[in-house]
């Protein structure tokens, strides 16, 4: 999808039901599942610290030319990629 689309575009995201299935207001699964995606003994909620860092060095060599860039993210995980880009 194009970037402009994205911003430009009219209508809003339906809100969140409340008969979900996933807790995303409860707190303690809130901290569990940042736990889970901070870990480093396993890839299973996001990948481990030396992966990422191949991942970005990837993208910023093949995909970026090595030169500096905006990022804009629009994921729901913690940012781990998102940092480490902003970052160079």
């Amino acid at each position: 999808m194009d970037l402009l689309n994205i911003i430009r575009r009219n209508q809003s995201p339906a809100p969140s039901s409340e008969d979900e299935k996933i807790p995303w207001h409860d707190p303690d699964f809130s901290h569990r599942m940042l736990e889970e995606h901070l870990a480093q003994h396993h890839d299973v909620a996001s990948r481990r610290s030396e992966r990422i860092e191949a991942h970005v060095s990837w993208i910023h060599d093949a995909l970026l030319g090595n030169e500096s860039s905006r990022i804009l993210d629009l994921g729901c995980r913690p940012g781990l990629y998102t940092n480490r880009l902003a970052r160079l």
